[in-house]
């Protein structure tokens, strides 16, 4: 769910669900968390490329992949990034995402298409030339 129409959100940490109205914008009123669906319009401050190191244990590889990180702010000055990864193999997915030190696997239930910001989306597969999925399912 992450954040209807109706100004319900759901906090990505403990995943409770509230609504907006009568609480901070950017923090969850259950845990405390700012892990939490973006405030307003997003900025995007910039996309990099970088190669790292990875090991894939089920297959015994060790090597350089490249990763691409969308950072972006929201209305209260919180830093979102959204790491793209699968570039190498030419199936590039956000797979990953840091709401200012809260680190997220994009591959749970609730981050679905609808809950990465599009902003996120556009940059990377403006930065990229190409569609970018989300998470490890198929689209």
């Amino acid at each position: 769910m992450a954040q209807d129409m109706d100004g319900d959100r759901q906090c990505f940490e403990c995943e409770h669900v509230y609504s907006v109205l009568g609480t901070p914008p950017a923090v969850c009123p259950n845990c405390g968390s700012r892990a939490v669906p973006p405030v307003g319009t997003l900025t995007v401050l910039e996309t990099r490329q970088q190669e790292r190191k990875e090991t894939v244990v089920r297959r015994a590889l060790t090597g350089e992949v490249t990763v691409l990180e969308v950072v972006l702010a929201d209305e209260t000055d919180r830093l979102l990034v959204f790491y793209v990864t699968g570039i190498d193999r030419n199936e590039p997915r956000i797979t990953v995402a840091r709401y200012d030190d809260v680190r997220f696997s994009v591959t749970d239930e609730m981050w679905t298409r609808e809950a990465v910001p599009d902003a996120a989306i556009d940059a990377a597969e403006d930065e990229l030339g190409t569609i970018v999925g989300v998470g490890d399912r198929a689209d």
